[in-house]
C-alpha cells in the first residue's frame, strides 16, 4: 500500500492497533512480538503514508529497545527517517537509534548515513547522544564522500547546517557547528564542486544554503553551483531562487562578482513570477540583491516594489527592513552608475 500511496485510514488504524497489541502481549520475540525487520518495514510504511498513531509508535519503540542489538544500519536509518517524517520525537526509539547507530557507524552506506542524520537534524535532537551521533557521522561520511550521490550530499550538508546556529552571527573564526563537522563540510564542498552537474535545482539550492549557513566559503563549489543554477534556473521554485541568491549574499564571497551570470538569470526568471513569492522570500530576494551589489536589475526591483505593496499587510517588521535595505543598496548603486530609482518611493509607503 505504501508503494501505491494508498491511504485507507480505517484499514491502517486497524493494522496499527493489531501491531501494538502484539507488542503488548509479547514479553520477548519468541512469543509473537514483532521482529526487527517488521519493525523497520512498518515504521517506513506508516511514515510514507503519513499515518500518525502514538500507541503504534510506542509499541515499535518498546520492541526496538528489546531488539536493539539486532537492528541493522538499514533498520536504524528507516526508524529515524520514519520519526522525522511523522515528526514523532519518541524518546525511547530515538535513544535506541542514536546509541546503536554510533556502535554500528562503520557499516552505514552513504544513503543510510544521509537519511539518518537528516532525520536527527529535522527532529532537532539535543543532548550527548545526539552530539555523539553527529560526530560519528561526520567522521564516517568524510571517508565515504566519493560514494555519495548528489541528493545525499545535499541532505548531509543541510543536516549539519541545521545543527549549527544557521545564519546567526558567530564569533570570529567560529562556525557554531561543533561536532567535528567543519572538516567534513569542506571535504563535502570539494566533492560537490566536482559533481555539481549531477545536482537537481532543489539540491543545488539546499547545498548552497547549507554551506552558507555553516559559513563554508568554498570558491570552487560556489562557482560550480552558480554555473549549474544558471543553466537550470527554470527548474527552481520561488523559495529555491530566493535561497540561491541569499546564500551567496550571506557568504559575501570575495569572488562573488564571478557569479553575475546566475544572479542575472535568477532576476530575469523571478521577475515575472513575483506573485508566487511568499512575503519572506520576496523580502530576502530584495535584501540579497542589495547585499550582492554586483548586478542591478531595474525590472526586478520595480516588480518587487509592486508586489510588496500588494502584500504589505503580510510583511513582518524584519521583512520590511530587509526589503528596504535591498532598495537602498540598489538605488545607491543605480545612482552611482547614473541610473534611475528602482521603485524605492513606492516601497517607502510601507513604512
Amino acid at each position: 500500500m505504501a508503494r501505491l500511496a494508498c491511504r485507507d485510514a480505517p484499514t491502517l488504524q486497524s493494522i496499527a492497533k493489531h501491531a501494538a497489541a502484539l507488542n503488548q502481549q509479547a514479553d520477548f520475540r519468541g512469543s509473537g512480538g514483532l521482529g526487527r525487520l517488521e519493525i523497520s518495514k512498518l515504521a517506513w510504511a506508516f511514515a510514507s503514508l503519513e499515518v500518525h498513531d502514538s500507541n503504534f509508535m510506542e509499541g515499535l519503540a518498546r520492541q526496538a529497545a528489546i531488539l536493539q542489538r539486532e537492528l541493522t544500519q538499514q533498520d536504524l536509518s528507516n526508524l529515524a527517517w520514519a520519526c522525522a517524517k511523522l515528526l514523532a520525537s519518541n524518546s525511547v526509539l530515538l535513544k535506541v537509534v542514536s546509541e546503536e547507530s554510533v556502535n554500528k557507524i562503520k557499516g552505514f552506506k552513504p544513503q543510510e548515513l544521509a537519511n539518518l542524520i537528516w532525520a536527527v537534524s529535522t527532529l532537532q535532537l539535543q543532548g550527548q547522544a545526539s552530539e555523539n551521533l553527529f560526530r560519528a557521522v561526520a567522521s564516517e561520511a568524510t571517508m565515504k564522500l566519493r560514494s555519495f550521490k548528489a541528493q545525499e550530499l545535499a541532505n548531509l550538508a543541510w543536516a549539519f547546517a541545521k545543527r549549527s546556529h544557521g545564519f546567526q552571527p558567530q564569533p570570529q573564526g567560529q562556525t557554531g557547528l561543533g561536532v567535528g563537522a567543519s572538516e567534513m563540510l569542506l571535504a563535502l564542498a570539494e566533492q560537490a564542486s566536482k559533481a555539481a552537474h549531477e545536482f537537481k535545482a532543489q539540491e543545488l539550492s539546499s547545498l548552497v544554503w547549507a554551506l552558507a549557513a555553516a559559513r563554508v566559503n568554498h570558491q570552487a563549489v560556489l562557482k560550480a553551483v552558480g554555473q549549474q543554477a544558471a543553466a537550470k534556473v527554470r527548474d527552481f521554485t520561488s523559495q529555491g531562487l530566493s535561497n540561491i541568491v541569499q546564500a551567496y549574499a550571506k557568504l559575501d564571497a570575495s569572488h562573488v562578482g564571478e557569479q553575475a551570470g546566475v544572479f542575472r538569470a535568477v532576476a530575469q526568471h523571478a521577475t515575472p513570477r513575483l506573485s508566487q513569492f511568499k512575503p519572506e522570500e520576496l523580502s530576502m530576494l530584495s535584501w540579497s540583491f542589495g547585499k550582492l551589489a554586483v548586478v542591478f536589475e531595474p525590472e526586478l526591483f520595480r516588480g518587487i516594489a509592486a508586489q510588496a505593496t500588494k502584500i504589505s499587510a503580510k510583511l513582518t517588521p524584519q521583512g520590511i527592513s530587509n526589503l528596504l535595505y535591498g532598495f537602498a543598496k540598489a538605488d545607491s548603486g543605480a545612482s552611482a552608475a547614473g541610473g534611475r530609482s528602482h521603485g524605492a518611493c513606492r516601497v517607502r509607503r510601507l513604512v
